[in-house]
């Protein structure tokens, strides 16, 4: 989908202000991402019906034991959605995600 001029310049407005609201805040930022990874893994993989919970969701990313029997594949693409999402979250400070970029994160996300 084409993104207007004026929808262009609205989102760089806000980047520009977000970036100068960063400052001096990047470690608390950090700790942001990091609480938020379960909750994008377990509220994305809900929508592909996962039965994980938001709360075995978390014991899985921190390798603790879930206390009942969940299917391999639950695992696995839990697992490797937090590894795409650390992914982006490291690569987008630096690189614009582009349509390939995108694609081949999808990829990653069903290995």
């Amino acid at each position: 989908m084409a993104t207007n001029n004026p929808t262009k310049k609205r989102i760089q407005e806000l980047k520009a202000e977000y970036d100068s609201l960063r400052k001096g805040k990047e470690s608390l930022l950090v700790m942001v991402d990091e609480a938020e990874i379960p909750e994008a893994v377990y509220n994305s993989n809900a929508i592909e019906n996962s039965t994980l919970t938001l709360k075995e969701t978390e014991k899985i990313l921190l390798d603790m034991e879930v206390s009942r029997d969940v299917s391999l594949r639950e695992v696995y693409e839990a697992k490797n959605l937090a590894r795409v999402i650390e992914y982006i979250q490291a690569k987008a400070k630096d690189t614009d995600l582009g349509e390939e970029l995108i694609l081949l994160l999808q990829r990653l996300h069903w290995i």
